[in-house]
């Protein structure tokens, strides 16, 4: 047996094909070369957005790639430790173990609020004095 790595969109160590093929006769100590995938050069990248930092971290690893994590302050309390984005973006295609950014938010401490608008206290009309 003869093993040959090949490029292929197939998990890394699939048998994708061999020579002579399947259910044909040879003679005993012909040389059988199997072609055997190497793996995808690219595969998707997960769409991790609006999860968990950790979440999302496995979800990446899980999937082959590796992370690195970029903290962007928010004033929003409910962002702390949430993907707010990502480099590459989900749904792209990127070689394994090739490194994807996320973008998290961390809560500064204070939440700001719209500022509130009042109206002048009415003024009472003036009359000319005589």
């Amino acid at each position: 047996m003869t093993r040959v790595d090949v490029a292929s969109d197939l998990t890394e160590g699939i048998v994708v094909d061999q020579d002579p093929s399947g259910d044909s006769e040879v003679t005993r100590g012909t040389t059988v070369t199997l072609s055997v995938s190497r793996g995808p050069s690219t595969v998707a990248v997960p769409d991790v957005t609006t999860q968990d930092v950790t979440i999302a971290q496995t979800t990446l690893e899980n999937a082959g790639f590796r992370t690195r994590v970029v903290f962007e302050d928010v004033d929003v309390d409910d962002l702390d430790g949430i993907v707010m984005s990502q480099d590459p973006v989900g749904g792209s295609q990127s070689a394994p173990d090739s490194v994807v950014t996320l973008f998290v938010g961390r809560f500064t401490g204070e939440e700001t609020t719209p500022p509130t608008t009042t109206e002048p206290p009415p003024t009472e009309p003036t009359t000319p004095e005589s």
